[in-house]
């Protein structure tokens, strides 16, 4: 493949990310709008982004087996119209079980087509071996850029018009992801997919690897930690009395940060051990909030602790994938990482939802804290094990390519 061609498949892959996983970020914000306007408790809005969580990992692995066999641009565009139907949907929810169904459920699912894995997994498939981990880290760190630019436009939105407003233009903004999916190119549209046994039979193997275990329950520690912070972050600095635009700046600077974070963890990657890496990213991680948790709270010390942990933020997913690809090869990777996901979209279900609890039920999230801090460690022990010798690595691969 050409040169012009990568660049191609990394800018569209970049652009799908920014319009996939910016709106999804700015979602917290609204938590507090729309309760407050329809009169339901905090628990309602959470446990529709718990379920929408929960929904986006449960279909993760089915739509990453059709990327595997039929491509990505059609699971991307199917994605993106069930996404931002489910986003609009919320302008007219009239109860808390509609609110659950379309915003929940029917966003998870179109979520689970047209985000990171199967971004991930297309790129992963086009691009050379050698140039992977940089190619994922810098989608990862696109989808942050997403991040910084979506959050503050929605608060501003909020703040000017009203959440409904604000709502419509994300809507708007996921459903140009199609356009962008064009620019991926199946070099590979001539090789026969694999059967469904065959498909079944390497995910049922990866379930005796200990290794992809590990990464299971590192990614759900992952997923806890993401969650909870941009789902509950805003709610918890309200209840401090700091101002609404300092969380969603907050939100902002998370990925800000973590445009730098993703990228360079894929260029470390690609030099050093990525379970080594993921080990000392969950420890900071847990140090990170340990201190935010126990010193005063202010303007000065929010943007530090939203600056510190974008550069953890998702840059275990450079890491993590690329572990997954190591240990199994390509050939299967939107099958297999979709599984992984499936336990960080797990460990987002219980972030999202333990928080709303929690704060519904004591009115602070200081039980969480310390849950997420217990996560951040044992996640960075959990990592410690994974050894994969640099020659045996070709051989793990074509057991499960095969």
């Amino acid at each position: 493949m050409t040169n012009p061609k990568r660049i191609i498949i990394l800018l569209c892959a970049s652009l799908i990310m920014i319009f996939s996983f910016g709106p999804r970020s700015s979602l917290g914000i609204f938590m507090q709008p729309v309760s407050n306007e329809l009169g339901w408790p905090v628990s309602i809005f959470a446990l529709s982004l718990a379920i929408q969580n929960l929904a986006w990992g449960l279909f993760q692995p089915l739509m990453g087996g059709l990327a595997d066999r039929f491509g990505a641009p059609k699971v991307l565009a199917a994605g993106a119209i069930l996404y931002s139907i489910g986003i609009f949907s919320l302008t007219f929810s009239l109860n808390p079980i509609q609110m659950i169904f379309s915003f929940g459920v029917i966003a998870g699912i179109g979520l689970s087509a047209a985000s990171l894995t199967i971004v991930i997994s297309a790129v992963s498939k086009l691009l050379p071996e050698n140039q992977r981990s940089f190619a994922v880290g810098t989608v990862t760190a696109a989808g942050s850029l997403g991040q910084l630019l979506v959050t503050p436009f929605a608060q501003q939105l909020i703040s000017s018009h009203s959440w409904r407003a604000a709502i419509i233009m994300l809507s708007i903004i996921i459903i140009l992801i199609p356009i962008f999916a064009l620019g991926f190119t199946r070099d590979n549209s001539e090789k026969k997919p694999d059967s469904a046994d065959q498909n079944l039979s390497v995910i049922f193997k990866s379930f005796t690897n200990k290794n992809y275990l590990y990464l299971l329950t590192g990614f759900f520690v992952c997923g806890f930690h993401v969650a909870f912070i941009t789902s509950h972050l805003p709610t918890y600095l309200a209840g401090l009395n700091i101002a609404s635009k300092t969380a969603a700046i907050a939100i902002g600077l998370i990925g800000f940060f973590n445009v730098f974070g993703a990228f360079f963890a894929g260029v470390l990657g690609g030099k050093y051990s990525k379970a080594n890496l993921l080990s000392m990213l969950y420890l900071s991680r847990a140090i990170c909030i340990f201190l935010f948790f126990i010193f005063p709270k202010s303007e000065t010390s929010v943007y530090l602790f939203a600056s510190i942990m974008g550069v953890l933020w998702l840059s275990t997913v450079p890491l993590t994938s690329g572990l997954v690809s190591d240990i199994f090869g390509s050939k299967n990777i939107g099958s297999l990482f979709g599984f992984v996901f499936l336990s960080h979209q797990l460990g987002a279900f219980f972030g999202v939802l333990i928080g709303g609890l929690v704060y519904d039920y004591f009115g602070d999230y200081h039980f969480v804290w310390k849950i997420s801090i217990l996560l951040g460690l044992l996640a960075a022990f959990i990592h410690i094990p994974i050894k994969i010798e640099t020659s045996k690595i070709s051989s793990f691969a074509k057991g499960y390519s095969k």
